[in-house]
C-alpha cells in the first residue's frame, strides 16, 4: 500500500522552477505495526525541487522520522528486500528527483523489518544530524552533477578504485575479511537451517532474525571497516561486497539441478551496484554506516534461505 500524497506543481514566475510536494501521512499506513513512530510521526513532508537548466537536482528531506531519523530510516532503507536502497540509489546516481522521492516514501511505509541486526543507537559514532539520510541529501543538492563528481575529484570513489591494483591481494587492515566471517558462520551449527529458522516459516527472515539476530550481528561486527583508511578502505570493503553477493547469487543452485538463483539474494547483489553512487554524497561516517548495512542484511538474508555452504570455495570451510 502507499501512502496517502498531495503532490503540488507550481511554476514561479521567470525561473520555471518545479515543486513537488509530497505528504506522507503514516499512521493511516502502518495500521498499527510501528506505534513508536505512530505516536510521535503524525506526517512526513518531503519536499523536493528542481530547476530547469541544471543538471541535478535539489533535494530537500524536511522532516523525515522525527526523533528516530538516525535509527529507522536506516532500517527501513534496508528492509523490503533492500528495495528502498536501491530506489534511492538509482535517483542519486542519475539525479532523478522523483526517484529519489519514490524511495524515500518506500522507506518511510516500510517496517524496520532487520532492526535486530542493529542496536539502537547504532552507529554510535553517527548522530542524527550526521545521518545516512541527512549527509546524503545535504551533499546530493550542492552538486553539479553526481556523475560528474564521480571522475573530476581526485578523492572520490571512480579516481581511488581506478588507482588500486586488482592483482593485489586484499588483507583488512582491521578485523577478519567478509568472506572469513562467512567461513566461520558456515561452522557455526547454531545458524544451520532448522536452527536459524524453519523451513516453513514467514517471512523466514524476521524468523531468522528473531531467533539469531544477535548471533548474525555478533558475526558481523567482526568485519569491520578502519575509519581512518579514507577512501581506499571504502573501496576496498566495497570490493568485499561485490564478491561475497556475486559468490552467494552464484552458489544459491543446487549441484545437479537446473540453475535457480536465489531471489533474495539476488536483490543483495542488484543493490550493491548503486553504493558507489550513494558513497560519493555520503559524509566518511556515513559510508561506512551504508556499507555495514548492506553487509548485515545480505548476510542475513544468507542465513534466512538456508545458509547454503556446500558449493562454496573449499577455502571457505579452513577459515
Amino acid at each position: 500500500m502507499s501512502a496517502p500524497t498531495h503532490v503540488k506543481r507550481c511554476n514561479s514566475t521567470g525561473t520555471q522552477s518545479t515543486c513537488l510536494q509530497i505528504l506522507f501521512v503514516l499512521p493511516g499506513v502502518l495500521h498499527g505495526r510501528d506505534s513508536e513512530v505512530r505516536s510521535s510521526c503524525h506526517a512526513r513532508t518531503i519536499s523536493i525541487q528542481g530547476q530547469r537548466g541544471k543538471t541535478a537536482a535539489e533535494v530537500r528531506v524536511s522532516r523525515l522520522l522525527g526523533g528516530y531519523e538516525a535509527d529507522l530510516s536506516r532500517r527501513r532503507t534496508v528492509s523490503g528486500a533492500i528495495h528502498p536502497l536501491i530506489q534511492i540509489g538509482h535517483g542519486v546516481e542519475f539525479g532523478l528527483d522523483a526517484l529519489v522521492a519514490e524511495g524515500l516514501a518506500q522507506a518511510c511505509v516500510h517496517s524496520a523489518q532487520v532492526e535486530g541486526l542493529f542496536p539502537l543507537g547504532w552507529p554510535n559514532h553517527l548522530s542524527q544530524s550526521n545521518s545516512a539520510f541527512a549527509s546524503a541529501f545535504s551533499h546530493f543538492k550542492s552538486m553539479k552533477s553526481p556523475v560528474a563528481a564521480f571522475t573530476s575529484s581526485k578523492d572520490s570513489f571512480t579516481a581511488t578504485i581506478s588507482r588500486l591494483d586488482p592483482a593485489r591481494p586484499r588483507h583488512p587492515r582491521l578485523g577478519l575479511s567478509g568472506f572469513t566471517v562467512l567461513g566461520h558462520m558456515l561452522k557455526d551449527p547454531r545458524l544451520a537451517a532448522g536452527q536459524a529458522m524453519q523451513k516453513d516459516d514467514f517471512p523466514r527472515l524476521g524468523s531468522a532474525i528473531k531467533n539469531r539476530g544477535d548471533l548474525m550481528r555478533a558475526w558481523c561486527e567482526e568485519w569491520v571497516i578502519d575509519p581512518d583508511g579514507g577512501w581506499t578502505e571504502v573501496c576496498e570493503k566495497l570490493e568485499e561486497i561485490f564478491w561475497i553477493a556475486t559468490v552467494l547469487v552464484g552458489a544459491s543452485s543446487r549441484p545437479g539441478y537446473k540453475p535457480r538463483m536465489d531471489f533474495f539474494m539476488m536483490h543483495a547483489l542488484t543493490s550493491a551496484i548503486f553504493l558507489p553512487g550513494m558513497l560519493e554524497v555520503l559524509s566518511p561516517n556515513s559510508r561506512i554506516s551504508l556499507l555495514h548495512s548492506h553487509f548485515r542484511v545480505m548476510v542475513a538474508y544468507w542465513v534466512s534461505r538456508g545458509r547454503w555452504g556446500s558449493v562454496l570455495c573449499p577455502q571457505l570451510h579452513k577459515c
